[in-house]
């Protein structure tokens, strides 16, 4: 049990680093091009890497918030590239099997994290727990809203850069919790939901940008 615990922490801890020295030259370099598609697959397949053997690790030690931490990393991820491919999101038949299948298991495990965002889980008592709650909408928003995509549920309008919004809001927000998790472990305070939160706050900021600059290239473009 030891040896695989040493494991999955060794591949959870590259796929980790990988996943920021890689997600890192993403940002800072050009972002079209055959170079930025090969280092967004090798990004993805580190991340994979890294919430997989992360969510594995989280059975066994039995923390059910490392856990839920890792199915959101991974949807984020997941749906980032997946975007990419679809581009035309009208045509429903371009979406496959697991497409839908990843979206509803997120989708069960968002309400999952809402719910303990309220509720201790070992006692049942009321507990408010700010972060779980945070991700666990964030969650649900992005999953449902992909869900209610992938079965034609026309409930709004979608602008032509939709799916570029999309994979820069998921590709990044993938990032983010990669150093989220890398200062969550390496840097300790008495107020830890600030090191939680933090990089989402900035983060957020920093998608804004590179939405309005992209979509605004492409917009320029077709004009």
């Amino acid at each position: 049990m030891k040896t695989l615990h040493t494991i999955l922490l060794s591949l959870h801890i590259l796929g980790g680093m990988l996943g920021l020295v890689i997600g890192t030259l993403q940002i800072i370099l050009r972002k079209s091009g055959k170079l930025h598609r090969n280092m967004g697959k090798y990004y993805v397949a580190a991340m994979f890497l890294a919430t997989l053997s992360g969510t594995v690790l989280a059975v066994f030690l039995g923390s059910s918030f490392l856990f839920l931490i890792g199915i959101f990393s991974f949807y984020l991820c997941y749906s980032g590239m997946r975007i990419v491919t679809f581009k035309r999101i009208e045509n429903t038949a371009q979406f496959k099997w697991y497409d839908k299948m990843v979206a509803i298991i997120t989708v069960v495990f968002a309400i999952l994290m809402i719910t303990l965002g309220f509720i201790d889980a070992k006692t049942m008592a009321f507990k408010f727990n700010p972060i779980l709650l945070t991700f666990g909408i964030l969650s649900f928003f992005f999953s449902f809203t992909d869900l209610l995509i992938y079965l034609n549920v026309k409930w709004r309008k979608y602008p032509k850069t939709f799916w570029l919004e999309t994979h820069i809001g998921r590709m990044i927000g993938s990032y983010i919790s990669a150093v989220t998790a890398f200062l969550v472990v390496n840097v300790q305070i008495e107020q830890m939901w600030i090191i939680w939160l933090a990089p989402t706050l900035v983060g957020s900021v920093l998608i804004s940008i590179f939405i309005a600059r992209f979509t605004k290239k492409i917009n320029t473009i077709k004009a």
